[in-house]
């Protein structure tokens, strides 16, 4: 959503230019949102290299989203 970022703990978008590196006291001051590019092509990969369409509510029984996950499954770039 383009909003500033401050990570606590350990996690995969820890990277300098997603989320802002200031100290925490300056953070809340003065945060800096993460550079839209680099954010673009976070996304893109995490889209291509390990998210796989489907639901996060409701039931995942349409035969598309399970073709699609066999399919990622056995896709020799995944």
């Amino acid at each position: 959503m383009g909003c500033a970022v401050k990570v606590l703990g350990a996690c995969v978008y820890d990277v300098p230019g997603l989320v802002d590196t200031q100290i925490l006291d300056d953070f809340w001051m003065n945060p800096t949102p993460p550079n839209a590019k680099e954010l673009s092509d976070f996304i893109r990969l995490l889209v291509h290299a390990s998210q796989v369409r489907g639901v996060f509510f409701g039931r995942a029984d349409d035969a598309s989203i399970i073709a699609g996950f066999a399919q990622r499954l056995t896709d020799s770039t995944f």
